[in-house]
C-alpha cells in the first residue's frame, strides 16, 4: 500500500463512485494542489473531460453543461483564491437549481493555520449557498476497508444532496500532503480502475434510489376543491420552469381545463409549437402597464421562478386571489410576498396528479378579454420594425433555426418579455437564462457549457458588458470547437440603467452607472480565430447576417446601436398602443 499515493487512491474511489452514480462531465481547472483529482477524474473512462484556466469560466461553463443535462457536473480546482472564483457559479447554482459538484483541494490541516503559500479558510467557504457540504477526513497510506466505504458513502452522499431533495451545488474540501504527484509504481498506468484493483480489499458497492416529492392524496383532495369552488384559474410561468414542469405537462392541463398561462420569455413555454394556442398569453408586460380593468381570476398557480415582467409582479401584487406557488425547491419563489398557498412538492408530479381529476374551469368569457387584449398588443408591438434595439432582436429571433438559445441577463430579457413573441408553428426554440441571481458574469461560458452537450444549433445574444464580463470563455470555445453563433448588442455600456431615476443625474450618471468603454471585439475574435462582423443599426443587413448564421458555426456579430434611442422610442410605442386600445 506505500507504493501508491494515498492522495490519488484517494481521489480515485471518489471518480469510481460519482461514475457508478452517472456523473458524465467534469470541468478542471489547472492548478498543482488538486494533481490528484486532476488525474483521477481525467483519468476515468465513464467521464468527458474538460480544461479550463479561469476557474470562474470553468464554473459557468459547467453549470451550462448541468442545466442542459440535468445531471450533476464535477468542477475541480486548486487551493487559494481559485476556490474563490467559483463563487459566482455557486451562486447562481443555488438560485437556479442546479446541480453542481465543487470539490477543492487544500493544503493539509497542519499548514491551514501557518501563513503557508496559496492557503485560506476553504472550510464551508461557500457557506449556506451549497446544499451540503464536506471536510473530506486525509487521505492515510494504509487505506482500511473502513476507509473505502467513508469514501464511497461520501461520494453518494455529496451525489444525493446535488440532486435531492432539491438540485444544488456541493461542496467537497480535499486536504492533501505532499507529494501530489503519482509514485513510480503507479506510472505509466494512472488509471483510477487499475490503481483501485491493486488495493488490499474489495471496493464497496453503494446505490443510490430517489423518491419524487407529491402530495398526499387528502392533500390533493383539499386543492382540488379549492379550484373547483373558485371556477377561474391563471398559470404563472416564470424561468426555467420547464425544467420543473415539461410543456408537454404544461399543455395537457391547460388543454383539459381551458385556463390561461401567463408565459415568461425564459419559462421555457412562449417559444414551443404548443404556444400556437391563443391560450398562452405572451404581450402581458405591455398590456398590464396599460390596463388594469382585465377579470382577475379566482386562483393562480405559479411554476418557475418570479416572472421578469416588473409590470406582472405588481399586478400580482394588487390582486386579491389564491395564489399556489408550486415548487420542491426550499427556498421562496415569491419575490412580491403576496402568495397564499406555498404547495412543496414537485411540480411535474403535483399536475400529473391534479390535470386527470378536473374538467373544464375557465368561462369562455373569462377567457376572452384575455385573449383578445394579447393579441391585440402583439399584433401592434411586432408592426414596430423601427431599427432599434428590441425590433433588432425581434428580427435575429426570427431568422432563427429550432435551435438553443441563450439569453444574457440585462435588457436582452426585457426586450423579449415585450417585443419577442412566437409565430412560428413547426418551430420549437430551447431558451436559457440565469436568472437564479441575474448576473452578467459567465454568459458566455454558460452558453458554451449547453452548446458542448446538445445536437442543434446554439446561439447566445448577449449585451456588450456581458461579453465584456466573460471574455475569457472563449478559450474553450476555441480549445474545444464548440459552436456556438453569439451576437453582441452592443450600446457602449449600461443602457439598462436609462430606466432608473439616477439617469437625469448627469454628473454622475455617465462616470458609475452608464460606464462607457468604448470598447470593440474585432480584436478579441481574431486573437481566438472567431469569424466576426460589425454592423451599426442604421446599416443592418438582414439577407447577409442570416447567411452568416447559417454558413458559421462560430462567429461573432457585433451590432452597434445607439443608446439614446432605446428608451424615448419604447416610451412613444407604449403611448401609441395605449391610444390604439383606448379607441377600442
Amino acid at each position: 500500500m506505500t507504493e501508491l499515493n494515498p492522495n490519488l487512491i484517494w481521489s480515485s474511489v471518489i471518480a469510481n463512485q460519482l461514475a457508478e452514480l452517472g456523473v458524465r462531465h467534469v470541468v478542471i481547472a489547472a492548478g498543482s494542489r488538486s494533481t490528484p483529482l486532476s488525474l483521477a477524474f481525467a483519468s476515468h473512462q465513464h467521464f468527458t473531460v474538460y480544461s479550463q484556466v479561469d476557474e470562474r469560466s470553468a464554473g459557468f461553463f459547467a453549470l451550462g453543461i448541468a442545466k442542459s443535462t440535468e445531471q450533476p457536473v464535477v468542477l475541480i480546482s486548486t487551493s487559494g483564491t481559485a476556490t474563490a472564483n467559483f463563487y459566482p457559479a455557486v451562486l447562481e447554482a443555488e438560485a437556479a437549481a442546479v446541480p453542481l459538484l465543487f470539490c477543492t483541494a487544500d493544503r493539509p490541516h497542519d499548514l491551514r493555520i501557518s501563513g503557508a503559500n496559496q492557503t485560506t479558510d476553504q472550510v464551508k467557504l461557500y457557506g449556506d449557498h451549497v446544499n451540503w457540504f464536506a471536510d473530506v477526513a486525509p487521505p492515510v497510506a494504509n487505506i482500511t476497508k473502513r476507509d473505502l466505504r467513508y469514501l464511497v458513502q461520501l461520494a453518494t452522499s455529496a451525489y444525493q444532496y446535488s440532486v435531492y431533495p432539491q438540485k444544488g451545488p456541493v461542496h467537497l474540501n480535499f486536504p492533501f500532503k505532499k507529494p501530489l504527484q503519482p509514485t513510480p509504481k503507479q506510472l505509466p498506468e494512472i488509471q483510477p480502475l487499475e490503481i483501485i484493483k491493486k488495493l488490499d480489499h474489495d471496493l464497496p458497492k453503494t446505490q443510490l434510489f430517489l423518491g419524487q416529492s407529491e402530495l398526499a392524496s387528502t392533500m390533493m383532495d383539499e386543492i382540488i376543491k379549492l379550484v373547483e369552488a373558485k371556477r377561474s384559474v391563471i398559470i404563472i410561468a416564470g424561468p426555467d420552469a420547464y425544467r420543473e414542469l415539461s410543456p408537454e405537462q404544461l399543455d395537457r392541463f391547460i388543454s383539459t381545463t381551458n385556463v390561461l398561462a401567463l408565459v415568461d420569455p425564459l419559462s421555457g413555454y412562449r417559444y414551443t409549437t404548443y404556444s400556437m394556442d391563443e391560450r398562452y398569453i405572451q404581450s402581458y408586460e405591455t398590456f398590464l402597464e396599460l390596463s388594469s380593468d382585465l377579470p382577475v381570476p379566482d386562483v393562480v398557480l405559479q411554476v418557475g421562478m418570479m416572472p421578469t415582467s416588473k409590470y406582472l409582479s405588481r399586478w400580482l401584487t394588487s390582486i386579491h386571489t389564491e395564489w399556489m406557488v408550486i415548487t420542491a425547491r426550499s427556498d421562496l419563489t415569491d419575490g412580491v410576498l403576496n402568495s397564499s398557498i406555498r404547495i412543496k412538492a414537485d411540480p411535474a408530479k403535483f399536475f400529473d396528479q391534479l390535470t386527470p381529476r378536473l374538467d373544464t374551469i375557465n368561462t369562455v368569457e373569462f377567457n376572452k378579454a384575455w385573449i383578445k387584449t394579447d393579441q391585440q398588443c402583439r399584433t401592434f408591438l411586432q408592426q414596430q420594425v423601427d431599427q432599434f434595439e428590441p425590433s433588432i432582436i425581434q428580427q435575429i429571433f426570427e431568422r432563427l433555426p429550432e435551435s438553443h438559445l441563450f439569453v444574457a441577463n440585462s435588457l436582452a430579457p426585457r426586450y423579449f418579455d415585450q417585443f419577442v413573441f412566437n409565430n412560428s408553428p413547426d418551430r420549437t426554440i430551447s431558451i436559457h437564462s440565469n436568472r437564479g441571481v441575474s448576473g452578467i458574469d459567465g454568459t458566455l461560458s454558460t452558453a458554451l457549457g449547453i452548446a458542448s452537450t446538445v445536437d442543434q444549433p446554439t446561439y447566445l445574444i448577449t449585451g456588450d458588458l456581458a461579453f465584456y464580463h466573460d471574455m475569457n470563455g472563449l478559450l474553450a470555445m476555441m480549445r474545444y470547437n464548440l459552436p456556438l453563433r453569439i451576437i453582441i448588442i452592443n450600446n457602449g455600456g449600461g443602457a439598462i440603467f436609462d430606466r432608473l431615476p439616477i439617469s437625469s443625474f448627469n454628473e454622475v450618471f455617465d462616470e458609475f452607472f452608464l460606464t462607457k468603454h468604448q470598447l470593440h471585439f474585432d480584436k478579441i475574435a481574431a486573437q481566438f480565430d472567431v469569424s466576426y462582423t460589425q454592423y451599426s443599426e442604421d446599416e443592418l443587413d438582414w439577407n447577409l447576417i442570416q447567411d452568416q448564421l447559417e454558413r458559421h458555426q462560430q462567429l461573432i456579430i457585433e451590432i452597434n446601436t445607439d443608446p439614446a434611442l432605446i428608451e424615448p422610442k419604447r416610451a412613444e410605442i407604449i403611448k401609441a398602443l395605449r391610444e390604439q386600445l383606448n379607441k377600442i
